[in-house]
């Protein structure tokens, strides 16, 4: 009792200095024994909250927050945290509604009483977002807290805004032109805090990721060839005639709906075509060195695939392999393998091991990890069940990484991968899904099932 005196005595005499909010809604601890009470009910609840017991935590931070909101900053962040472990907890559907209500409205009065508005609002629109708000009020928060906050906005809502915006767009709620300013509005944030905040560069580099990854589905849409050319003809005048630098710059080019009546476009493809052309002779001659060491075997596999008899034709591939040196026949015989047990023999776990093999000896094709995302869509049912479906969607993302690591090796891929994101990416587990398990965009979590691997949660709001 006489170490909780001397508590209460030293907060008396902090909290008072609140009293510049003494009015409204935002009064203060006040004086006498009112005042008494509220701060004793402060420090019991706050003791509450550090054993994350929110329910018993409640009644008393009740009163607390009831005698002075402004007592102290914390009423309004723990009390987002007990209402949303309500929310949490509530089976009924306007029990959860009311809670979810009670969240905003501590965001709403937290402003009132301590300012910082772009701040807080950014942290409103991130729960409106999990918390499945409209859409528009999502986006009006969000873009009002953007606008104040500026390059000062926190790393963790530029991904759930983009999301956000993309359905907006999708939605038919905003046009090509304003979800264009999105994009570079947050872009430019990032970058800033990639140069400028040294603490926090990586989180902002994880959000450029996602942001460009929630935009890659309407990319097509919103960005013209005009918009962008001279920024990316740029990159090719500086180094014309690397092919590493002119392939990435076609990609780019395509990417914003250049054509080929574009001259830099034309020029580009023109040159591509003569190194790829120069490349097949290059390889045809090797072929033609190495088809009489391997021919036999080889030939025979061929026979026994086109006979129907995958299994032989699987055994007599991999024969194959044994015999040859040629890495890249490796690669071609291995790969053979892979796409026989994908869609023939209906061996997923074999055709991913045969599609890594083939990967080591085929450097520059993206082929074997685009067969890996296919077998991952493909199989991706069997990982969740028709209650739950969490597996399957966390499934799904893992074949999106594979399709975007083939893009990012193989740029020839490009256009093939685009169609493929766009087809899946309603496939991806759900705002309400990850909120459930505690998980939020950007977090790690393992598919579990035969795919067994580790993906970043990107989610896309319920229907």
């Amino acid at each position: 009792m006489k170490t909780q005196s001397i508590i209460l005595t030293i907060l008396l005499g902090a909290f008072f200095s609140f009293s510049a909010f003494a009015q409204g809604n935002c009064k203060s601890w006040g004086t006498g024994k009112d005042s008494t009470d509220a701060i004793k009910n402060h420090v019991l609840y706050r003791d509450y909250m550090k054993q994350k017991e929110f329910e018993k935590a409640f009644p008393l931070w009740e009163k607390a927050y009831t005698a002075a909101p402004s007592g102290s900053e914390k009423h309004f962040i723990d009390g987002v945290k007990i209402y949303k472990n309500k929310v949490e907890l509530a089976t009924d559907d306007a029990e959860k509604q009311k809670y979810i209500e009670k969240v905003y409205a501590l965001f709403d009065q937290r402003i009132e009483c301590f300012g910082k508005e772009g701040a807080i609002l950014g942290r409103k629109a991130y729960n409106m977002y999990y918390m499945a708000a409209p859409t528009e009020e999502t986006y009006k928060t969000f873009t009002r807290s953007i606008e104040l906050e500026g390059n000062k906005s926190k790393d963790f809502i530029l991904v759930p805004f983009a999301n956000n915006a993309v359905d907006m767009y999708r939605n038919k709620a905003i046009e090509k032109e304003e979800a264009r300013e999105v994009y570079a509005t947050l872009n430019k944030i990032i970058d800033y805090n990639i140069a400028n905040n040294e603490k926090k560069a990586d989180k902002y580099t994880k959000a450029k990721a996602g942001v460009q990854e929630q935009f890659s589905i309407i990319e097509r849409n919103i960005f013209d060839c005009g918009y962008f050319r001279d920024d990316i003809i740029a990159k090719y005048n500086a180094d014309p005639n690397n092919p590493d630098v002119y392939k990435s710059v076609y990609k780019e080019l395509v990417q914003v709906g250049c054509t080929d009546a574009d001259p830099i476009v034309a020029e580009i493809k023109a040159k591509d075509k003569s190194r790829i052309a120069d490349k097949k002779a290059a390889f045809q001659a090797q072929q033609a060195i190495s088809r009489e060491e391997n021919a036999p075997t080889a030939n025979k596999a061929s026979e026994q695939y086109k006979a129907g008899n995958y299994a032989e034709a699987v055994r007599l591939y991999l024969v194959a392999v044994d015999e040859t040196n040629v890495s890249d026949k490796k690669g071609r015989y291995l790969y053979t393998v892979a796409q026989t047990y994908a869609y023939k023999l209906k061996s997923y776990s074999n055709a991913r091991k045969y599609a890594r093999e083939a990967a080591k000896h085929m450097p520059g094709s993206g082929k074997p990890y685009m067969l890996i995302g296919n077998i991952y869509a493909a199989g991706a049912s069997s990982c969740g069940s028709k209650t739950d479906d969490w597996g399957s969607r966390l499934a799904y993302l893992a074949a999106i990484d594979k399709w975007n690591y083939a893009k990012s090796v193989d740029s020839s891929l490009a256009g093939e991968v685009s169609e493929k994101v766009a087809k899946y990416a309603s496939y991806k587990p759900t705002k309400e899904q990850a909120f459930l398990r505690g998980l939020k965009d950007g977090q790690s979590a393992n598919t579990g099932c035969w795919i067994g691997e580790s993906v970043t949660v990107r989610t896309v709001k319920g229907y």
